[in-house]
């Protein structure tokens, strides 16, 4: 049985800070620590940061044609975790599963296919991965109440460690509809920052908000 978490959505609020803009007291605020460069077909998706500091870009390029001889078409944003590179894919439009990869440091990649629950959308937009490694946490496309939880492929030891099937183990209820999230990323061990690829302004004031779960 999935067990579910009620979770209250808010907008986080980002300022643009230039040079000689002060703030108010206590306003968030983003502190730029570096520039880096990419194209579309290798970065239009996500990334996510190696331990070194180096980023991982992925796009439709990242693709290895044995995954995409298999139906897995698109790739979502990226998580590392304990060195190793979790990946969301899906398939075409008629798809009846989803499937997360992952890599190891030594670059072995085993494949999770998770077969949709009824009424689950088909779509895989990231994978972001808990701060203790037992939980992965995804979501689908359009407007949505929820996040999906699996247990973490390979780190959880409930899953197979070569690869296999992964049922969904919780859902997070949001209080308020999201979407197109495009990606979460833990920001502490209980609060997800979420981004929304929404420019409609029907859910929040701001076009493509960052959220906070």
């Amino acid at each position: 049985m999935r067990r579910h978490l009620v979770t209250p959505v808010c907008l986080s609020v980002a300022l643009a800070l230039g040079a000689g803009t002060a703030s108010a007291a206590g306003d968030p605020q983003w502190a730029e620590s570096g520039t880096a460069y990419t194209d579309t077909l290798g970065g239009g998706q996500g990334l996510a940061t190696r331990a070194d500091g180096s980023l991982l870009h992925r796009g439709l390029a990242d693709i290895p044609l044995g995954l995409r001889i298999k139906g897995w078409n698109h790739i979502g944003d990226p998580d590392i975790a304990d060195g190793h590179t979790f990946d969301a894919y899906q398939g075409p439009d008629t798809a009846t599963s989803k499937m997360f990869a992952v890599t190891t440091p030594s670059g072995k990649r085993y494949e999770y296919v998770h077969q949709l629950n009824p009424g689950e959308k088909l779509n895989n937009s990231f994978a972001t991965i808990s701060p203790d490694g037992q939980w992965l946490i995804s979501g689908e496309w359009g407007e949505q109440r929820r996040l999906q939880v699996f247990p973490a492929p390979l780190l959880n030891p409930s899953t197979p460690q070569a690869g296999g099937d992964l049922k969904e183990a919780w859902q997070i209820t949001l209080d308020k509809p999201v979407r197109d999230i495009q990606g979460c990323d833990f920001v502490t061990d209980t609060r997800l920052l979420c981004a929304s690829n929404d420019a409609t302004t029907t859910l929040f004031p701001e076009p493509h908000p960052l959220l906070q779960v």
